[in-house]
């Protein structure tokens, strides 16, 4: 069963993840945190699957549930790097969703895939989908650290962001509807698009501040 939560009036979230088939554990891991007037929604995938991925993606989330509001995602992914040297490494997509500005800041390592559907879909006649999808830097953490450039877009209520491990196929965009609540969102995400030959987690989060 998908976890779900309303955080603060500001967001609502929920994730779904599924072990590889033949697996106990999994190594994708996702952390939710809310620091003053920001949120950090992470997505982490240890390399490969089982109990060594998951130790690794540990490292990252132990890190990340010290987020205070003030560092930025650059500095927790070089943090995360540094942690990661010398075990088998993960990779990483995070976004800081910051209220006082209306803000959405995010970036990636490795190949969780992220997509922001905007809130004009949910309440548009149009079907055209309004979506923007995050820029992937190739690595991975604790053995090859890319150039980290980070971007800011504008965010508006009811826009809704979506990581996927690449247990997820990547076609899974298709199957966004924003009219749908967080928590259908994640577990119909998992169900329609994971692989069963790796570890699947899906993290789905609506912004919900005016």
């Amino acid at each position: 069963m998908p976890v779900s939560e309303i955080l603060g009036g500001i967001i609502e979230w929920s994730v779904a993840s599924l072990p590889r088939r033949g697996e106990v554990e999994s190594g994708d891991c996702s952390v939710v945190k809310f620091a003053g007037d920001e949120v950090l929604a992470a997505v982490v995938d240890g390399v490969g699957h089982g109990e060594e991925a998951l130790a690794a993606a540990r490292l990252v989330t132990d890190i990340l549930q010290e987020f205070s509001g003030q560092q930025s995602l650059t500095e927790l992914m070089n943090k995360c790097h540094e942690k990661l040297r010398g075990t088998r490494g993960a990779v990483a997509s995070m976004a800081i969703l910051n209220v006082s500005s209306s803000t959405l800041t995010w970036l990636g390592v490795g190949n969780i895939e992220g997509q922001l559907l905007r809130s004009e879909f949910r309440f548009a006649e149009s079907s055209v989908k309004v979506q923007e999808t995050l820029l992937l830097r190739g690595g991975v953490l604790g053995h090859r650290l890319p150039h980290l450039i980070s971007t800011t877009i504008s965010l508006n209520y009811g826009d809704l962001l979506v990581f996927a491990t690449d247990g997820v196929r990547p076609d899974f965009a298709g199957g966004i509807y924003n009219s749908s609540s967080v928590q259908r969102m994640a577990q119909s995400i998992l169900d329609h698009f994971a692989l069963g030959t790796d570890d699947a987690l899906v993290l789905a989060v609506r912004y919900l501040h005016e």
